[in-house]
């Protein structure tokens, strides 16, 4: 019974004042005005002696009119009683004067319908609703009953008076959204498109790779987007606020007033920012998730992840002072009081127990906030939090008698609106509350898209002089529609440098046709233009008698003078290289055909051996047959166009490059520090290493060796140019158990077979494990070489043994001087 009894406290504490209906104005007490109130009861019927009174004083009711004092142009609750309790009630101001069995019944229907949780300007239309629905018939029935019973008993104790109310709130249950989608045909699949919790998701447009969420709730949300594929990832998050306040003149129902008016989209609800959700490359269909986090009726559940569980816990608290605590606060305050924003009330909610705010954040919603007005406005917690009112509202004021005289004269209506056994506050499902108790915490929205819906291709071209590029329009529609409904209309903007031809048929830009497909050409003959035209292709559908754009796309044409490029332009190359020359025609001509001719003079020439190659090919392979330093050669290609319709051949330009003589340089990588750089290797090839156990100057110092074990037969080549002055090509060597012979020539011919000295023995013959170290060393090979002095030749070094035990070939430090 207390917690009833706080809780309709709060109720009363929001019901004193709508002064002007506008924002949480405060009431000026110097606009108080007297305005005389007709009582309006059956023929014959009189209520004697009696009083009527407003949160602004009270006067004795003169036979069925007395004067009610009022502030503003508001309206403001005013009741008529006697010794025994209330008799009537109603909303007054300057315009509402009579007070009746159907205004008390319109004063019960606005507080059973959270009518005190509105914004001004929707209680303002709630109000007018009520005095002029059908659905307060019942109530007013139940009102009239129950003042005629001895003694009356005008309270929300009256079971008739409730069950009535009972009944209408049935009747004004809000709508949902829905009917035919309004938009046309859809892009993206949105699966639901609708939520419990006054969540929508659209395609910002027909056609369009774009979505926006619509918050029909008065509650504020965050949204959160995130791609699950192809390439899952984080789009976006951003908050919504709550749906907003209907103006009267769109209020005209109790179902435009709670956010739920018809159609397919709320016109009360919130809508976000455009979220772009584009199909994957390549015509993978993209699925995206679109997670909406506030305050509901259900309890938090604990998979849910940290961040949005906090985010969620935030909210509920958010709309707990916005919606519900700080109006209620701030309706209760009379002239003088500052200015404060929710986050101001800090020193006032420190009255909620920590079990109310864990009901808030994650538990029942509702009855958090019950928990929270009992834990404010209860008869012992009142004094404090009336306290902390004061010192956050009003910080000058010291004295509380206008306080005290308020509450003296809120009692009477406390007992008559609500009863000694009054309802909590989210008793009935109307209101903020109710679409609150409906709402669900977290709701979750999957998202299907495919790729772009209208493309031309190729975007991007570029052509020469009179060339042109076929374009086409590729364009995916909803299975609903029909292909043959859309027309195409194509523009250019740009430099205007040329036309269209459309099945056929030369066309000047823009034109509309049924085709999908068009030829771009440029005009070569006349007012010659060079640079970039932008082609603009639009689908068009006629919705309702009109040509709708339903899709748009485009395309660059860049048309430019031809130029020729032989690569690469300058190139070094030494005795028996080769390279390959490139030429290209920028831009190359999409409608003729082009032939190639290369030429090239001096001692080198094409693969082939021809100086001339004529043909298809775009390419030529050069090779190197001079090796004088410091000389060069030309190469030059000139490209000729072929009409394909006439056979005319024209020549479109030439180009040239310039082949050098490299120096051909001496022996390197001798000393193996490089690995193998430089050499080539044959047969079983070989090895770098760097250590050796009977050769300790080794360790550390690369050389490369070849195990040619059982026949087996390894190389090692290098080709380089001796120079003039060189007399001597020597190196080390060395072998390891088994002989292996060694063979070396330069420039095809044979300088030396040896053996490497081994610098293993086996301590004993019939175990190949045995061996060791025989104190050996390497032996140094020198050759005199002044006969290739100037020659580019090829040194190779071969090796092969009949063994298989230690069957090593060693080499380092090779060396031409």
């Amino acid at each position: 019974m207390a917690r009833s009894m706080s809780a309709g406290l709060l109720l009363l504490l929001g019901l004193l004042v709508f002064s002007g209906c506008g924002g949480n104005a405060v009431p000026d007490a110097n606009a108080l005005q007297d305005v005389t109130v007709q009582v309006s009861l059956p023929s014959g019927v009189s209520m004697g002696a009696a009083t009527l009174s407003t949160p602004y004083g009270s006067s004795t009711l003169s036979g069925i009119s007395g004067k009610a004092t009022l502030t503003g142009d508001g309206v403001t609750l005013a009741s008529i009683s006697n010794t025994s309790g209330t008799l009537l009630m109603g909303f007054v101001s300057s315009t509402r004067t009579t007070l009746s069995f159907r205004t008390t019944a319109e004063a019960f229907a606005f507080y059973a319908l959270q009518g005190q949780f509105l914004e001004p300007a929707m209680q303002t239309s709630l109000i007018d609703f009520l005095s002029k629905s059908d659905v307060l018939k019942p109530v007013e029935n139940a009102v009239k009953g129950a003042f005629f019973t001895n003694p009356s008993q005008i309270s929300l104790d009256n079971p008739t008076i409730k069950a009535a109310l009972a009944a209408m709130l049935t009747v004004l249950a809000p709508l949902r959204a829905g009917g035919a989608n309004g938009i046309g045909p859809l892009n993206v699949t949105v699966s639901p498109d609708y939520q419990a919790s006054g969540l929508l998701v659209r395609e910002t447009a027909p056609l369009n790779d774009a979505i926006n969420v619509y918050n029909a709730f008065r509650r504020p949300v965050q949204v959160y987007v995130d791609r699950t594929s192809p390439s899952p990832g984080t789009v976006v998050n951003f908050p919504l606020e709550g749906a907003a306040i209907e103006q009267p003149s769109t209020a005209q129902t109790f179902q435009a007033l709670t956010g739920f008016a018809q159609g397919d989209v709320p016109r009360s609800a919130i809508k976000s920012q455009d979220v772009a959700v584009p199909g994957g490359d390549n015509n993978q269909t993209a699925i995206y998730t679109v997670t909406v986090i506030g305050v509901g009726g259900n309890t938090l559940s604990s998979s849910v992840s940290s961040d949005k569980a906090q985010m969620a816990k935030d909210l509920a608290m958010k709309t707990a002072i916005e919606r519900f605590l700080a109006p209620t606060i701030n309706s209760a305050l009379e002239a003088g009081a500052k200015q404060r924003t929710a986050a101001d009330l800090s020193p006032i909610l420190q009255g909620l127990s920590s079990n109310a705010v864990s009901e808030i954040q994650t538990g029942d919603f509702a009855q958090g906030i019950n928990d929270a007005f009992a834990d404010l406005f209860n008869s012992k917690a009142l004094p404090t939090t009336v306290d902390r009112v004061l010192a956050v509202y009003y910080p000058g004021i010291r004295s509380r008698d206008s306080l005290q005289n308020m509450r003296e004269r809120l009692t009477r209506s406390l007992s008559s609106l609500l009863g000694a056994t009054a309802s909590s506050v989210s008793t009935y499902g109307s209101g903020i509350i109710g679409t609150i108790k409906q709402s669900k915490r977290i709701e979750t929205f999957t998202v299907v898209t495919k790729p772009i819906t209208l493309r031309l291709t190729p975007e991007q071209s570029t052509i020469g002089k009179g060339g042109e590029v076929n374009l086409t329009a590729a364009i995916r529609l909803p299975q609903s529609m029909d292909p043959k409904s859309v027309t195409y209309r194509y523009s250019l903007t740009g430099i205007g440098a040329g036309y269209a031809t459309d099945s056929g048929t030369d066309k000047a830009f823009p034109f509309t046709t049924n085709s999908t497909s068009i030829t771009y050409k440029h005009r070569d003959t006349i007012n010659i233009a060079y640079g970039t035209d932008t082609l603009t292709v639009e689908a068009l559908q006629n919705q309702n008698g009109n040509q709708t754009t339903i899709a748009k796309a485009s395309a660059s044409v860049t048309v430019k003078e031809n130029t020729i490029q032989l690569s690469p332009k300058t190139v070094d190359l030494s005795l028996g290289d080769q390279q390959t020359f490139t030429a290209t025609v920028n831009p190359a001509p999409t409608a003729s055909t082009l032939s190639y001719i290369f030429v090239t003079f001096g001692k080198s020439a094409f693969a082939g051996g021809a100086q001339t190659s004529v043909g298809s090919s775009n390419t030529v392979v050069f090779r190197q047959a001079d090796d004088q330093e410091g000389d060069t050669q030309p190469v030059s290609v000139t490209v000729v166009l072929t009409d394909p319709t006439t056979n005319v051949q024209t020549i479109l330009g030439q180009a040239e490059a310039v082949v050098n003589v490299k120096k051909q340089p001496s022996l390197q990588n001798g000393d193996f520090s490089q690995n193998l750089k430089f050499w080539t290797l044959g047969g079983v090839g070989a090895t770098v290493g760097s250590g050796s156990r009977c050769l300790t100057a080794q360790n550390g110092n690369p050389y490369i060796y070849m195990d040619v074990y059982s026949g087996r037969v390894g190389s090692f080549n290098q080709t380089f140019k001796v120079p003039a002055s060189a007399k001597t090509l020597s190196f080390r060597t060395w072998g390891n158990l088994d002989p292996v012979t060694v063979m070396v020539t330069l420039g095809g011919t044979a300088l030396d077979t040896f053996i490497p000295p081994p610098l293993e023995t086996l301590s004993d013959p019939k175990n190949p494990y045995s061996a060791v170290c025989n104190g050996a060393g390497y032996a140094t090979k020198s050759y005199e070489i002044s006969g290739f002095a100037g020659k580019t030749v090829t040194l190779t070094v071969s090796g092969s043994a009949p063994g298989n035990n230690g069957t090593f070939a060693n080499f380092d430090d090779f060396q031409v001087k």
